[in-house]
């Protein structure tokens, strides 16, 4: 398929379109099978129990990958970081896209509620997941502390940093692994939770994918458009001829970072210098993350109001703060911002199982943010260019 630019699309099977076929057919056999209450007892049994262990070792991997990746996250920024070759400008407009993501994902699922109404209570979290929310905390900071610490070091720090980096792309290859499993993983926790709740499974997940990803699409559109008409009445339609393949790819192959080298070098055809397209894009794969930042925020007022808590007020604020903190943690993450919602989950107190019907849903939510994540870098390193930032 031929695409503005002289690009071409290559469409194939890949493992986006086989969850997707996944959920719409287990959703389907749920939903018949709520029709048999005996049939939907049987599924709960037997299948469910699956369902949970997925989500349980998803959590058992994904706590440590995100504690390690805020380690890598930290040392990764420094690193980054290029005085004078980095204009502030664009730092500060990643921080607020990033900012302003997570604050609209926690304002709609306080106002759709999608966490609500669904009769299935989880269970009480384990010995293991008691320990790890009451530890959690602590080993965050001392990550926090380990990024900056190596930073100042000499070789010697270079060499720990190193091991550590290793033991977390070993953890992220785990975690590749398991993401392959998600197929079977979710028609183990749709079709149970369809059969217990019929067609009242519908609204949630609705709200939750369709209300959800059209609000964080209006989000990117009416941002990065306004941002990019800054530059001139062409700038729009020159930015989307040359970078729609590489949203396009974003969707179907949800990583950012894969599609990070695709950016700089379209950018590079755009006619932004090839440093600087090569430090933003990087830079922005650090602390860039708006669809990330949504999706953080949707996903915790979910599991928040599926295990039955209420916040005051306040709550929100470090709510926000920790989504940003959490997305500069996630990034080089494959799927970062699902550990990154397990390790959120658990530093809030709330049990694995608050977390279901988000698993069910990551294929979606992760097309998504990964199109806003990639988006906002490639604009923000256009803008940095055309506007000539300092």
């Amino acid at each position: 398929m031929e695409l503005p630019g002289g690009n071409s699309l290559h469409w194939r099977v890949n493992r986006s379109v086989t969850e997707t076929v996944v959920f719409i057919i287990s959703l389907l056999v749920g939903l018949l099978i709520s029709l048999s209450e005996s049939w939907s007892k049987a599924v709960t049994f037997y299948v469910l129990p699956v369902g949970i262990l997925y989500i349980r070792l998803l959590f058992l991997v994904g706590i440590p990958l995100a504690c390690l990746g805020l380690f890598r996250g930290v040392r990764r920024l420094t690193d980054a970081w290029r005085p004078g070759q980095v204009p502030r400008l664009a730092v500060t407009l990643f921080v607020l896209l990033t900012a302003g993501g997570g604050v609209l994902g926690l304002w709609l699922g306080y106002l759709t509620k999608p966490g609500l109404g669904l009769p299935f209570f989880p269970p009480e979290p384990g010995e293991v997941f008691r320990m790890v929310q009451l530890l959690l905390p602590e080993v965050l900071f001392l990550c926090f502390l380990g990024g900056l610490a190596i930073g100042r070091m000499d070789e010697r720090g270079a060499a720990a940093g190193n091991t550590l980096e290793s033991f977390a792309e070993l953890l992220g290859t785990m975690g590749e692994m398991l993401l392959r499993l998600a197929p079977a993983g979710v028609a183990a926790l749709l079709i149970p939770l369809a059969a217990l709740s019929g067609r009242q499974i519908l609204a949630p997940l609705a709200k939750i994918i369709l209300l959800g990803g059209l609000v964080a699409l209006a989000y990117g559109a009416l941002v990065y458009g306004l941002l990019l008409r800054r530059c001139g009445k062409d700038c729009l339609r020159h930015f989307r001829s040359f970078f729609l393949p590489v949203m396009l790819r974003a969707v179907t192959g949800c990583s950012s970072r894969r599609s990070a080298r695709e950016s700089a070098h379209n950018l590079e055809r755009m006619g932004v210098d090839p440093e600087r397209a090569e430090t933003l894009v990087e830079l922005g794969s650090l602390v860039n993350g708006p669809g990330t930042a949504f999706y953080l925020g949707l996903a915790l007022m979910v599991a928040i109001q599926f295990s039955g808590l209420v916040l005051i007020p306040g709550y929100y604020v470090v709510l926000a703060v920790l989504i940003v903190v959490a997305v500069w943690a996630g990034s080089g993450i494959p799927s970062g911002g699902l550990f990154l919602l397990l390790c959120l989950s658990q530093l809030l107190g709330l049990p694995a199982e608050s977390v279901g019907l988000l698993v069910v849903a990551e294929r979606f939510l992760d097309a998504v943010r990964t199109l806003l994540n990639v988006t906002g870098t490639g604009v923000t390193a256009y803008l940095a260019d055309k506007l000539g930032w300092k």
